[in-house]
């Protein structure tokens, strides 16, 4: 349920091939203390886990974030003379969300989807006069690069209303961008990594063996969250959307108590992050610290601080 809008956002597929040279030696010098180094690499462990666990805390600072970038760019537009209607993104996600990686703390549970949710953007009144694209997206001259790790090169643009608004969000578009591209990249990864970890599998096995016993039979709980935004995206009425999410999100909570499949999939998740190189745990706690200052930004322009 990923709305985070990435618009305008140009990924190029340029793999790059890395070469490490690793030289030096370490002559008589008495070797250095590891405690610092290990303190920092667990630290950065901890912050890649949090940027990928998606939780309700995650789905909230995303309303957050969708919802400040849409009224600062607004704003920027009516500053340069024109109308800009932002979608609407929602109802703030409650407390009884459940996501793939953990449940609600209430009931009835739901995966916050509401018919809203994937309702057709608003027409712009605006889109059509001189110059509305540049005010929104800059000029084609205006761009930039960043290499991200296992994604290759992403080009995005620098120019216009939506760089300004991710701009005062991130301090940068380039830290908007790697912080949108690269959770994704390592989250593909890491559903990768759960296909072979047996402890995930054979909770997996458990989770829907019980879901078919309730005559739901879903591949895993990002499948059953799927339906029912699919249900949403067929326009039916919200009375049944609501029915059928209330049964497919209690049905998802109660075999999750059977299989425990979210505490298999935090452990994989641990021992994934665990993996990580260096570089990457490092460029996730970066992550990390970016979408927590927007994050702060996103609250204070929603408060109309």
């Amino acid at each position: 349920m990923e709305r985070h809008h990435a618009r305008r956002v140009a990924l190029v597929a340029i793999m790059v091939a890395v070469v490490a040279v690793v030289a030096g030696c370490a002559g008589n010098r008495p070797p250095r203390s590891s405690a610092p180094q290990a303190a920092n690499t667990a630290g950065s462990a901890q912050a890649a886990r949090s940027v990928l666990t998606r939780n309700v805390t995650w789905l909230r600072r995303d309303w957050y974030l969708t919802g400040a970038e849409n009224q600062l760019t607004a704003r920027c537009m009516k500053r340069r003379g024109f109308a800009y209607v932002t979608p609407d993104v929602g109802p703030e996600p409650s407390l009884n969300t459940i996501t793939t990686m953990s449940l609600g703390t209430g009931h009835p549970a739901t995966y916050g989807v509401t018919p809203r949710t994937f309702a057709d953007p608003p027409n712009e009144p605006d889109w059509n006069r001189p110059g509305f694209g540049v005010a929104l997206d800059g000029r084609s001259t205006q761009m930039a690069s960043v290499t991200i790790p296992g994604g290759g090169l992403v080009a995005y643009e620098t120019g216009g209303c939506t760089a300004a608004a991710r701009t005062t969000l991130y301090g940068s578009v380039r830290a908007y961008v790697v912080s949108f591209y690269l959770p994704q990249i390592e989250g593909d990864l890491f559903q990768k990594f759960t296909s072979t970890d047996q402890s995930y599998l054979s909770a997996l096995r458990l989770w829907q063996a019980c879901m078919r016993a309730d005559n739901l039979a879903f591949i895993n709980p990002q499948d059953a969250a799927g339906s029912i935004q699919q249900l949403a995206g067929n326009n039916g009425s919200a009375a049944e959307l609501m029915r059928r999410q209330t049964v497919v999100a209690e049905a998802d909570t109660a075999c999750d108590a059977r299989s425990q499949l979210r505490q298999q999939t935090n452990q994989a998740l641990q021992q994934f992050v665990n993996s990580l190189s260096p570089k990457v745990l490092a460029q996730m706690r970066e992550v990390a610290h970016d979408q927590a200052g927007a994050y702060r930004v996103a609250r204070q322009v929603l408060s109309g601080l």
